[in-house]
């Protein structure tokens, strides 16, 4: 039998396959909407390494080709801005159908973490248990995205924000040559990352509030529920920090971007539940040394930076170096604590 954090980790794995399909659905989206004015730039591009870059050495004298190509770039940074704020309407709507997803496939995994979890013998069934609940019943969990809602507004954002990096680019009086590849890669890197690191942060948002409110109508059963992190270097310092911690279920899991945690139920035994004894029940997560120390120092380092690094090995906790805040849109978030507050 899996224990809950075997359990935890198939469950996440299946909601980073689905997230791998979402994102590419999104970035083909993105592709399709930008072709034609990522063509036109590309023109440009070409144009003026063509006739401001003589043997890779940058034309300066050229004003009048200067200010064409500028006033090219501007307008087509403008039509860019405008491409990514349409975008973003149809880029919060896969949003939201994500959180569907996810949040289906936390409501499918609901009872697997019971048995284990519990003890409970296999002659019991686990419907006489555990309130399984429908979709319905946790709509609160999506709506991220609906109008006027965080997500629908952080989408919002994301045309206006790369325009004002263009902006200034433009008002530092970069060269036409070094302007278009900032446009370039404000356009086709930064808009289109900003866009996906929303979705996979809210599908997996929503399969966690999935998670919490299953947990929440068998509060008879379970007594809270307990944070779990992925367990190797691509986690970041502030959910090593958080890793183990047991939380109650009126409260719900803190995030940040791209944060990949998962949450297992902390259950009543069912030797507790009926007086009856019952399997031995799965144990909670690892714990969180235990599990760093099985990364390599070079994963270490990579996971907590120099700073932090030199803080832990002279006997700073992880647990030191991650917090949960409020904040007024989005509830609890974890955080970093800076390095200036740890020495």
């Amino acid at each position: 039998m899996p224990t809950l954090y075997e359990v935890a980790e198939l469950y996440r794995q299946r909601l980073m396959r689905r997230e791998t399909a979402v994102v590419r659905e999104m970035r083909d989206a993105y592709a399709r909407s930008m072709a034609d004015v990522n063509r036109k730039l590309d023109a440009v591009t070409k144009a003026i390494d063509d006739e401001l870059v003589d043997n890779g050495v940058l034309v300066s004298d050229r004003l009048d080709l200067l200010q064409m190509y500028q006033q090219r770039l501007e307008d087509l940074a403008m039509q860019m801005s405008e491409q990514v704020t349409e975008y973003g309407i149809d880029a919060a709507k896969r949003a939201t159908a994500a959180q569907r997803t996810g949040l289906q496939l936390a409501l499918d995994m609901q009872t697997d973490g019971v048995r284990p979890g519990m003890g409970l013998p296999s002659s019991v069934s686990i419907s006489s248990m555990y309130n399984v609940i429908d979709e319905e019943a946790v709509e609160f969990a999506l709506g991220f995205a609906a109008d006027g809602s965080p997500l629908a507004d952080l989408y919002a954002t994301i045309g206006p924000d790369m325009s004002q990096r263009v902006a200034s680019a433009v008002a530092q009086g970069f060269h036409p040559y070094k302007l278009a590849r900032i446009i370039a890669d404000t356009y086709g890197i930064q808009a289109i990352a900003r866009a996906e690191t929303i979705a996979r942060t809210e599908m997996i948002r929503a399969a966690r509030e999935g998670t919490r409110a299953s947990m929440l109508a068998n509060q008879d059963i379970i007594k809270g529920y307990q944070r779990v992190c992925a367990g190797d270097q691509r986690v970041c310092v502030v959910c090593w920090a958080l890793h183990g911690q047991i939380w109650p279920l009126d409260k719900p899991v803190a995030s940040h971007p791209n944060c990949r945690c998962a949450i297992i139920p902390v259950m009543t035994s069912y030797e507790e539940l009926t007086g009856k004894p019952g399997q031995i029940p799965s144990p909670l997560a690892p714990d969180r040394d235990e599990l760093f120390d099985a990364l390599t120092p070079d994963e270490q380092l990579n996971v907590l930076g120099p700073m932090r690094y030199r803080l832990w090995q002279s006997g700073l906790s992880l647990e030191k170096m991650g917090r949960v805040r409020q904040d007024e849109a989005w509830g609890p978030v974890a955080q970093i604590i800076p390095v200036r507050e740890l020495v």
